[in-house]
């Protein structure tokens, strides 16, 4: 078993997950929307960005692609990560403002609104 943190808790992950599947395992909530079990992750709609802390340098890593490793620090809630989610949110809403699923996860994480133009009020399709 890998042994490293994420919110300074310190958890276990087999050899080959990734930050996002042990982040799951461990009940943490990360939000994705391009991830599904059944199909090669890819890291296409970056919702899922941590920060990893090391020292004093961090970086911001797609979860669902990213490999667990031992002694990681991983954040996933700092103000970098959610300054990344709105921005994201925002985009997605400008591109598929008619999308149910993308307007409720985006509130979910206190997105409302956009400040980028949106083309077509009536996209619900990502395009991922």
């Amino acid at each position: 078993m890998i042994e490293l943190s994420i919110n300074e808790k310190v958890v276990k992950a087999r050899p080959g997950w990734t930050l996002l599947e042990t982040a799951r395992h461990h009940g943490v909530k990360i939000p994705t929307l391009c991830y599904h079990e059944s199909v090669a992750p890819n890291g296409a709609c970056r919702l899922c960005m941590v920060e990893i802390r090391e020292d004093d340098w961090s970086k911001l890593v797609a979860s669902c692609i990213y490999p667990v490793k031992e002694g990681l620090n991983v954040y996933t809630d700092t103000e970098r990560v959610q300054n990344v989610r709105r921005w994201v949110f925002e985009m997605l809403l400008a591109s598929t403002p008619a999308s149910q699923e993308v307007r409720d996860l985006a509130a979910e994480y206190g997105v409302v609104s956009t400040r980028f133009p949106i083309h077509d009020p009536d996209q619900t399709c990502m395009v991922c």
